[in-house]
């Protein structure tokens, strides 16, 4: 009996709350919202503020297994999340208040929200102009088919052109006659002048 009792009094004493509180705590002030806080993140937050045993790794499993269980821990994938209601009121009741990251956090939040506005604005703008595109496409094709169908009207300057060219003949063929004439009486004279050096000799 003496020496179970000088085992026990050669552990060490490590003043620290409870692993349920010393969870909730660095959940609270890790302050992930949606994802939640790692298990290593919430070692890590409890390691800096606390001295704790080496061997502290199933107790703080025992207390994560037992949040779930009560459904005031909410697993989301590799990480936990208070439940909203609890986490309002175990604020409330050992008076905690969030750190200076809520806010950065929460301004994170917003840009997050704002970025995925932006990203839907985006990919709706692009839907429209597709839906667009073939209907004009579809327009123009209709025009060209119309324009393809519809008889050909003569324009008017080939009209013009084709005028021109009978007035040019009306006028071309007078001057011909004229050519023709001078060139017969030209000829008639050289014969005729022939004739009389012939007659002299």
């Amino acid at each position: 009996m003496t020496a179970r009792k000088a085992s026990s009094s050669k552990k060490e004493s490590y003043d620290h709350p409870k692993y349920k509180d010393m969870v909730c705590e660095a959940i609270i002030q890790l302050n992930k919202g949606r994802t939640g806080a790692s298990l290593p993140a919430i070692k890590k937050y409890m390691e800096e503020k606390y001295e704790l045993p080496e061997s502290y790794g199933p107790h703080l499993r025992k207390a994560l297994h037992s949040l779930v269980e009560k459904e005031k821990l909410q697993k989301v994938k590799a990480s936990y999340k208070l439940e909203p209601n609890f986490k309002k009121s175990y604020m409330k009741e050992n008076h905690i208040v969030v750190e200076k990251k809520e806010k950065e956090e929460e301004s994170e939040e917003e840009k997050e929200k704002k970025e995925k506005k932006e990203k839907k604005e985006k990919k709706e703008k692009k839907e429209a102009k597709e839906k667009k595109a073939p209907k004009e496409k579809k327009e123009k094709k209709e025009k060209k088919k119309k324009e393809e169908k519809a008889p050909r009207v003569a324009k008017p300057a080939t009209t013009k052109k084709k005028k021109n060219l009978k007035e040019s003949s009306k006028v071309e063929g007078p001057r011909t006659a004229d050519r023709s004439k001078k060139q017969a009486a030209s000829a008639r004279t050289a014969r005729s002048k022939a004739r009389d050096k012939a007659r002299e000799d």
